[in-house]
């Protein structure tokens, strides 16, 4: 099964080099990485050229302006041009380990029911206990579920999936997703949110390392504390139209066991300490 590696590039010169080489370096070799630079001002495109005219599974584009158009558009581009049914995304800093596509795939076709594959993380780079702090909260919940499942309640409540980097996603239906969170930040999320009705998969191995630094695109844009706050109500009334339905079918389902054994007892009910057995409103005792 051929996979579709989508990286957004953004004046990282310093770091897109690596990036790439840990796509080169793959077990699983029947890949396509495709480019997109969202208007870098930097170095990143002659960088990248350079190892896409060496490299053909490297695809390189850029919008057809040639101007920063954000990240929501510039994966949107690489999905159009993205060729196998499963897209695994590589942000431009961040590094494969050597064997991260080969078991995504193989969960994808051990467990066929998955719409979506992600997986645990090492961070290197800048020092930051906030992330490690986050990152040790979520290996904790996630120990919780049993996978393949749904993660849609979870959701609500917070991103489970902490980079675009340890994501492999049945592109099919993520191009159906909207695109358009009120946070540009907070696009993986929002993604997320809209598929967590379908059954994901975590794989419990760091396969991706996650570059923390000061330059990162998470750091670009803050928010102050009134502001996030009202980002925050704003985005899950967002999520809530977006996804009610399955979210109110999802939460039926859960209860189906119960109502059915409800509805067992409002039919029959057998007590054998005193010896009855009551059959919708009539009693037999022994």
């Amino acid at each position: 099964m051929k996979i579709s590696i989508i990286t957004a590039s953004f004046n990282y010169e310093q770091f897109i080099g690596e990036t790439i080489e840990s796509v080169q370096a793959q077990t699983f070799t029947d890949w396509e990485m495709i480019i997109v630079d969202d208007g870098s001002s930097d170095r990143s495109v002659e960088i990248i050229q350079k190892y896409a005219a060496q490299d053909p599974r490297i695809r390189f584009f850029t919008h057809p302006d040639g101007k920063n158009h954000g990240l929501a558009a510039t994966i949107q581009l690489g999905l159009q041009k993205a060729e196998a049914p499963w897209v695994a995304f590589l942000e431009c800093d961040d590094i494969f380990m050597p064997a991260s596509i080969e078991e995504k795939i193989q969960a994808a076709e051990t467990h066929p029911q998955a719409a979506l594959i992600f997986t645990d993380l090492e961070t290197f780079g800048e020092p930051d206990e906030g992330k490690e702090k986050y990152l040790k909260t979520l290996r904790s919940l996630l120990k919780n579920f049993v996978f393949p499942t749904s993660l849609l309640t979870q959701f609500f409540k917070q991103n489970v999936i902490p980079t675009f980097s340890v994501v492999m996603v049945r592109k099919d239906l993520l191009q159906q997703c909207d695109f358009a969170p009120l946070h540009a930040p907070w696009l993986d999320y929002w993604l997320w949110v809209q598929l967590a009705h379908y059954p994901f998969f975590f794989i419990d191995k760091p396969l991706t390392k996650w570059r923390v630094h000061s330059a990162s695109y998470l750091n670009r844009e803050t928010l102050t504390q009134e502001l996030f706050q009202k980002q925050m109500l704003m985005f899950e009334k967002k999520l809530m139209r977006k996804v009610s339905w399955s979210f109110w079918v999802h939460s039926w389902i859960k209860k189906v066991p119960q109502k059915l054994r409800n509805f067992r007892r409002s039919v029959i009910s057998i007590n054998p300490g005193r010896r009855r057995v009551i059959f919708l409103t009539k009693e037999w005792k022994w």
